[in-house]
Parts: C-alpha cells; sequence; structure tokens
C-alpha cells in the first residue's frame, strides 16, 4: 500500500490575511469585554498567622529573625566585597610629595622581587599548565629565556653529541 502523502501547510496571501484579520477581531473583541467587565484576576495574598494560633509571637519573632539574619549577611557580603576592591585599589595612602612616591615605588619594588623569586617554581609549573591548555607562549625568545633559567640553575650541564 502506498502512503498518503502529507497536505501542504502552504496557504495563499488572501488566506493568511484573512486568518490574521479574525485573529485581530477577536483580540480587540476580547478587550472589549475585559473594559465592560473588569473581573481582574485578583492574586491571592498570604493570610499570614491566624490569631488563635498559641505560639503567634513565637513564629513571628522567627520570621523576623530570619529576615534579619538574611540582611545582616547581605550587608557582610557586601562589606566583604568593598573590603577587596579597596585592597586591591590600594588608594589608603596617596603620596604627596615626589620624595614619598619614590620611596613608596621601592617599597613596592621589594615587595614584589620578593613574591616572584619564591614562585619561580610556581612559574615553571604555570607554563607547563598554560601548554596544557594552548595558552603557552612558543616563541624563540620564550624558549631561549626558560633554556637560560635552567642553566644558572643546573648544577651540571652535558652536551651530548650524536653522529
Amino acid at each position: 500500500m502506498v502512503p498518503k502523502k502529507h497536505k501542504s501547510k502552504r496557504l495563499t496571501i488572501k488566506q493568511q490575511k484573512k486568518i490574521h484579520t479574525r485573529a485581530r477581531e477577536k483580540h480587540r473583541k476580547d478587550r472589549r469585554e475585559a473594559k465592560k467587565n473588569p473581573q481582574r484576576k485578583k492574586i491571592k495574598k498570604d493570610p499570614g498567622i491566624p490569631n488563635l494560633l498559641p505560639f503567634k509571637d513565637k513564629v513571628l519573632k522567627e520570621i523576623e529573625d530570619h529576615r534579619e539574619a538574611v540582611r545582616e549577611e547581605k550587608q557582610r557580603q557586601k562589606d566583604a566585597r568593598n573590603q577587596l576592591h579597596n585592597s586591591n585599589r590600594n588608594m589608603d595612602v596617596i603620596p604627596k610629595t615626589l620624595a614619598e612616591l619614590a620611596s613608596d615605588a621601592q617599597k613596592r619594588d621589594a615587595a614584589y622581587e620578593l613574591e616572584h623569586d619564591s614562585d619561580s617554581d610556581m612559574e615553571v609549573a604555570e607554563i607547563a599548565e598554560g601548554a596544557v591548555v594552548g595558552r603557552r607562549d612558543n616563541s624563540k625568545r620564550a624558549y631561549y629565556r626558560e633554556f637560560q633559567k635552567v642553566v644558572q640553575h643546573a648544577d651540571v650541564i652535558l652536551e651530548v653529541l650524536d653522529a
């Protein structure tokens, strides 16, 4: 048995317009009826706690305590964000003279040197991780820089000659 072909859903422009017009008229009629009979959907309000509940005061106090705890938590998080933002900006002390600016720069430079000298092992791990992720710099300069680090830290250097 030959299966039936599906009927096409194509319509002529006249039919499309006719459907669109009828839909528009229906929506217009519905809007007019809504104006005549304003029966809006009422949102059911929470009835709250009945007055006959024996421990109504305790329940209300628990609800208020919970709201206060949420408020305090939000405030604490906001303060932590602001503190982190301000510590990153480091705008607590603004040097006023050129000498203060120079001394501040020297202090930060010394702190940077101390921080990055101890991180040399971490830097190698970062490069290895970058190779896995695909962020590694494959240039000759980067290779030479790594080679210089290895040579400086090496106790013995072997040169292998292969024919």
